[in-house]
């Protein structure tokens, strides 16, 4: 057998298994079910519609959770990136393995926490109703002012708020 060919075969398979290694498919996508034993991915799930916590400015995910979620990322050594999640799915998601954390102000109940495992609440906030501001005065006696009233109140499906309307206000209209 002749040297040169020797020689030549092992670069022709190395350089055939360099080519198709390129062809490897590679997960873009940080849901998918390979995304998640990527051990260098920290996905947050956002439901970005809650300005100051999180919402999208210029297409891009921004607020005071998405800071702390890059810090979080920091202190992990983790790249973050935010998978959009429709609220009423995040603890699905999360159970699915499609997130690893959930960063949307959830508040902490007793049947959430059947479900997930809450870390130390890393803020508080109350509940408030906003009002216009020309009729600041019909509703000055806070949520004595709507009570057994016909009104349309807007809220969050799935959410504290909503719960508290629905079991509160009898005669509201939830939209």
């Amino acid at each position: 057998m002749d040297g040169s060919l020797r020689l030549g075969t092992p670069f022709i398979i190395i350089s055939l298994l360099l080519l198709t290694a390129g062809c490897t498919p590679v997960a873009h996508d940080a849901s998918s079910p390979s995304a998640a034993g990527d051990t260098d991915i920290l996905r947050v799930g956002v439901s970005a519609n809650a300005p100051p916590l999180i919402y999208k400015k210029n297409s891009k995910i921004t607020g005071l959770e998405a800071a702390l979620a890059f810090k979080l990322g920091d202190y992990l050594n983790k790249r973050v990136v935010f998978v959009e999640v429709p609220w009423e799915k995040q603890i699905d998601y999360l159970n699915q393995r499609k997130t690893d954390i959930i960063m949307s102000g959830m508040t902490i109940t007793q049947e959430r926490s059947y479900l997930v495992d809450f870390t130390v609440p890393y803020l508080r906030s109350g509940q408030i109703m906003l009002v216009r501001l020309e009729e600041q005065q019909r509703f000055s006696g806070g949520i004595g002012s709507i009570l057994n009233k016909n009104y349309k109140i807007g809220s969050v499906a799935g959410t504290v708020s909503d719960y508290f309307i629905t079991s509160t206000i009898s005669k509201a209209r939830v939209v």
